[in-house]
């Protein structure tokens, strides 16, 4: 089993995943065991601690024996929700509202550890949602995970949408993305209804 999810995409597979918001481990472990590819933690819109978000990591690992990848979706692009949800040992990361190559510059240079970003160091968790690490080795960490590892961005303005293909460019973006989530969200006038379209760009 892997709980990587560059492992579960490159399979070439439909991926079937649920949003976790409840406050409890057993939300997570019924769902990680209820066939789902992946399940998203989501602490933008639910008011989900970093401690419980680690616990809920490792809660879905644990229980699906690896067969169900958690995702965080930090709540914004400050560098300590970045690292938290890093150092759950998470093996994708998705950052909300996106809105310029310098967002992504800055969430790039967050999310990765030198030479490429400067990212700091705080393994001391990520051992426990490995299920084939048998050691705490920091080197060993750090190799792996800067492989394994995604940064997804999401563009939900007018703004992001026109500096995409900018964003697309940021180095270390493209190399580390398999694709970027594009999530579009249109207003109409005040009092009309909002409109959602979500895009997945290989």
């Amino acid at each position: 089993m892997t709980t990587s999810f560059i492992a579960a995409l490159e399979q070439g597979k439909p991926l079937l995943g649920a949003f976790v918001s409840l406050n409890t481990i057993y939300a997570a472990q019924i769902m990680a065991r209820s066939g789902f590819n992946w399940l998203l933690i989501d602490m933008e819109h639910s008011p989900l601690s970093a401690h419980t978000a680690n616990d809920l990591v490792h809660a879905t690992i644990t229980a699906s024996q690896g067969s169900c990848v958690p995702i965080i979706r930090v709540p914004s692009h400050r560098v300590e929700w970045i690292n938290w949800a890093l150092d759950s040992g998470v093996s994708a990361v998705i950052v909300p509202m996106v809105n310029s190559k310098e967002d992504a510059d800055m969430i790039v240079k967050r999310a990765c550890y030198p030479p490429l970003g400067q990212r700091s160091s705080g393994p001391f968790k990520t051992p426990f949602a490995d299920l084939e690490e048998k050691t705490t080795s920091f080197t060993k960490y750090v190799v792996k995970k800067s492989k394994d590892v995604i940064i997804m961005a999401m563009i939900e303005s007018v703004e992001g949408l026109e500096n995409v293909e900018a964003i697309m460019t940021t180095k270390g973006w493209v190399e580390s993305l398999l694709g970027l989530l594009i999530c579009i969200i249109r207003w109409a006038y005040v009092g009309a209804m909002v409109t959602r379209q979500c895009i997945w760009m290989d």
